[in-house]
């Protein structure tokens, strides 16, 4: 597991142009920083909490989903071929 800032830098050198696995990338991250944004401000505003398996399955299938829209991220995901039917996240719940 990638520090935040040792992860910025690795998505700064080799996550770059048009490529199909950089898409995917800055996807899934634009993906996790919103879900857990929308998390931390349910907590805060509403009380409620999510595990972090919910969080996990609902990301995947955001970047699976948008990923589908495109032509060549389609392409690209049936080649990862990955879209587990069960996800396998420990059910914790970040205080």
């Amino acid at each position: 597991m990638l520090l935040w800032q040792e992860e910025v830098q690795w998505a700064a050198v080799n996550c770059r142009g048009k490529s199909s696995a950089a898409e995917l990338y800055r996807m899934a991250m634009a993906c996790s920083l919103y879900y857990v944004w929308q998390e931390r401000i349910m907590r805060i505003f509403r009380g409620k909490q999510r595990t972090v398996g919910a969080i996990g399955r609902m990301i995947i299938q955001e970047v699976i989903f948008r990923g589908t829209l495109k032509a060549k991220l389609a392409k690209k995901m049936e080649s990862l071929n990955f879209y587990p039917s069960r996800i396998y996240y420990m059910d914790y719940k970040i205080v």
